[in-house]
């Protein structure tokens, strides 16, 4: 599977273009080997539908054009994830475990929101979070 970046993104002082890789770290520590990047607005919206899974040391970094409080809501998907928020500083800011898909019960009709504003939203295997020990206010970095 090939990562599909639309635009040439500068992640720290990486360019990165389509068909390219990113890694995201917490300090030493990988988060997700394989990342793809959604940056335009259809490539947002569809996010994770319609996939059958997400490989575990995979994930899908949303980019936003400006810092809010956007929200994941998760139609069309088959299987729960973990959600990280960071600011444009890349400081986690809102953290989401085993996030649900939507189903045809009312009860999982939930938008998870970051707690302060975020410039990006990180989708990752469930279970991530906690395997990695990852925490409000700490900084992750995309290489």
């Amino acid at each position: 599977m090939k990562a599909f970046a639309y635009d040439t993104y500068e992640a720290n002082t990486f360019q990165l273009t389509i068909g390219e890789w990113m890694k995201i770290l917490k300090g030493r520590t990988v988060i997700a080997e394989k990342v793809e990047l959604a940056q335009s607005f259809f490539s947002k919206s569809k996010g994770l539908m319609l996939r059958k899974s997400l490989p575990r040391n995979s994930a899908l970094l949303m980019i936003f054009d400006k810092p809010g409080k956007h929200g994941i809501w998760m139609p069309l998907m088959r299987f729960s994830i973990d959600i990280v928020f960071l600011d444009s500083r890349k400081r986690v800011v809102g953290l989401h475990e085993r996030a649900k898909p939507v189903s045809f019960r009312k009860s999982t009709w939930r938008v998870y929101y970051p707690e302060r504003p975020a410039k990006y939203a990180i989708e990752l295997a469930v279970g991530t979070v906690k395997r990695k020990n990852i925490a409000a206010g700490e900084l992750l970095l995309f290489l």
